[in-house]
Parts: structure tokens; sequence; C-alpha cells
């Protein structure tokens, strides 16, 4: 189903965005730590998501479309220790490329690129991992379908056709990263071997954000899981940025920031 009109929430958006972009500077030059890159949250984070289990399953249909992805990895600080207790906030679209969760009126910047249902629950695809005493997490979902980036026939899609650029995102899973006494990492996970990676509108993806993906086509390996069929693995690490003492911890309260 595609989404109303909502054009007199796109400059409310625009603010929250500026907002939001002075605050990935807490993320800058990463190459001097190590820390993660940051990326903007976008506009279909919907706050609110029910916590998993670690490993756990984000809430999704029992005979969910698409090929199942286990994603895994470790939260630590920048000085190499593991955190505990981090808080992965999960969201990603289905494997044809649409998000759940979005009101009508949240879905407005995303008006005619066809990328919500809303007849989906709110919580589709959507969902909370706390590490694990060793600062480790995993979950279970699918891989994200490709998502619209331009309304057909528009002049951004003419615009992009004429650069040789692509109207369509690169497949890739959202995540906010908290944990105490550090910046919260705004991060995007990416696929190797998509072909939309080096083309995309939005410039070039860092290195460090595309990941491969394994393919497990034995059946052992798909009981031992408790899966039916062949299934890929992700790992993903994240790195954060401890808080300075002169540095305050959020500029904006993260539930409050993006309307409910």
């Amino acid at each position: 189903m595609r989404q109303g009109s909502s054009c007199w929430r796109r400059p409310q958006l625009l603010a929250n965005r500026t907002m939001e972009a002075s605050y990935g500077r807490a993320y800058a030059h990463p190459e001097k730590d190590g820390a993660s890159t940051w990326m903007a949250t976008g506009p279909a984070y919907v706050p609110g998501a029910p916590q998993i289990g670690n490993p756990g399953v984000l809430p999704m249909a029992p005979d969910e479309p698409g090929e199942t992805l286990l994603v895994s990895g470790t939260v630590r600080s920048t000085s190499g220790k593991p955190l505990p207790g981090a808080v992965i906030d999960v969201w990603q679209t289905t494997a044809d490329g649409r998000y759940a969760g979005l009101t009508p009126e949240q879905a407005g910047p995303l008006d005619g690129l066809d990328v919500v249902d809303f007849d989906l629950p709110k919580y589709h695809l959507r969902g909370k991992i706390v590490t694990d005493a060793e600062g480790r997490y995993e979950y279970r979902t699918v891989v994200p379908g490709v998502e619209a980036a331009a309304v057909p026939g528009s002049l951004l899609d003419d615009l992009l056709l004429m650069l040789g650029r692509a109207n369509s995102r690169a497949r890739h899973i959202h995540a906010h990263i908290t944990h105490d006494d550090h910046h919260m990492l705004t991060h995007q996970i990416h696929f190797d071997g998509d072909p939309l990676i080096d083309a995309v509108s939005e410039g070039a993806i860092a290195r460090d954000l595309i990941h491969k993906t394994e393919l497990h086509e034995d059946p052992s390996t798909w009981e031992a899981r408790g899966l039916t069929g062949p299934y890929r693995t992700l790992t993903c690490d994240y790195t954060l940025r401890p808080i300075g003492f002169d540095e305050v911890k959020d500029p904006y309260h993260l539930e409050g920031f993006w309307k409910k």
C-alpha cells in the first residue's frame, strides 16, 4: 500500500536531520581510534521496538519471504574492551524493500517511493538486542530488499539516470548502538557483492560498512540451528567511542527525537 502525501512534515524532518548530523561529529575521524563509521538514521526509524533474546529473532511471519540471515558480532569500546549490556536497536525492510511500522504522517518523507507497507505489524523486522557478558550478540532476520530512492519518472529519477547512478538504495540493515558512558552509534550494514554498492546516489559507501555473507547449504547445519533450509551468516562488530569528561552524552532524547 502506498502512502499519502505529508509535505508539511518535511521542514520538521530537515531540522531533525540537521541536528542529528551535528551529533554525528562524535564519530568524526574514525581512523584515529578505530571507532565504527557513523551513518544518519534516515526517516524510517520507529522508537519503542521490543527487546528480543540473544540469540534472538526479529519479529516476522513464520513463513517470512526472503533468505534467512544470521547476524552476529561483538560490541567493544575503542580501548578494545567488550561492552556487556550494550543495546542494538535494529530495523530494516522486508525482502521486497518495504518498511513496517510507519504511520502515514511519519511516512511523508517517503511519499511516492512505495517503500512502506501499512498492513504489517508495527514492529515487523524491528527489535532490540542486549549484548551478553562478553559483548556478543546474534539475531536472525532475512536479507533486506532493494529500497527505492527516487519516484519513477520524477526529476530526481531522470537526473540519476543521466548521471548513471542507481535510483535504488543498496540493501542495508539499520542500527542504533548504545551503552553507558559511550556515544550512541548510528550504523548501517551493507552487503558485499551488491551491485548497487558502487552506484548509489548518496555517494561512496565506506568500506567498513560492507560485509561478506557466507551461505550454508549443508542440511546438518540447518538442523543444528533449528532451521529448515539454507541460510547466510554475517559478522558485524561495533566499536563505540567513550564520552569524555567535558562532553554531553546525548544532545537529544532518542525515544522522543522521532515522533511515535
